[in-house]
């Protein structure tokens, strides 16, 4: 049974995702809260365009770096890429559209279909 093992190479995480769903929140008053904020809203922009900035870096260190660096440098290298393309793919494109579009929706409630609370009078 091949579920058992996975599940006891999960079990060092689960101490990790129980301090992150009970722990301290956020100081947003501090630039690294700020930073861990603006990181956790552009993730979904992160995990959607990493592997298009990622992909052609790859050829490029290949071809001008090769092996001269040790594999970390090219590893620091992605991470820093990802990350700024990413960030620059959500504040350029995924919070304008986002402004965009939750502004083009009414933001006052629509009524419901039956009101039975002002159409009927009890006595």
């Amino acid at each position: 049974n091949h579920v058992v093992p996975r599940f006891t190479t999960a079990l060092p995480m689960l101490p990790i995702l129980i301090a992150g769903a009970l722990g301290p929140q956020l100081d947003v008053s501090k630039l690294w809260g700020r930073g861990a904020l603006l990181l956790g809203d552009a993730s979904y922009s992160l995990y959607l365009i990493h592997p298009f900035a990622l992909r052609p870096f790859k050829a490029i260190w290949v071809k001008f770096v090769g092996t001269d660096l040790p594999l970390w440098s090219f590893s620091l290298a992605c991470v820093v890429l990802a990350l700024v393309v990413g960030l620059g793919c959500y504040v350029l494109a995924e919070r304008p559209f986002t402004n965009y579009f939750s502004r083009k929706r009414s933001p006052t409630p629509k009524p419901a279909i039956a009101d039975f609370g002002s159409s009927f009078a009890f006595r």
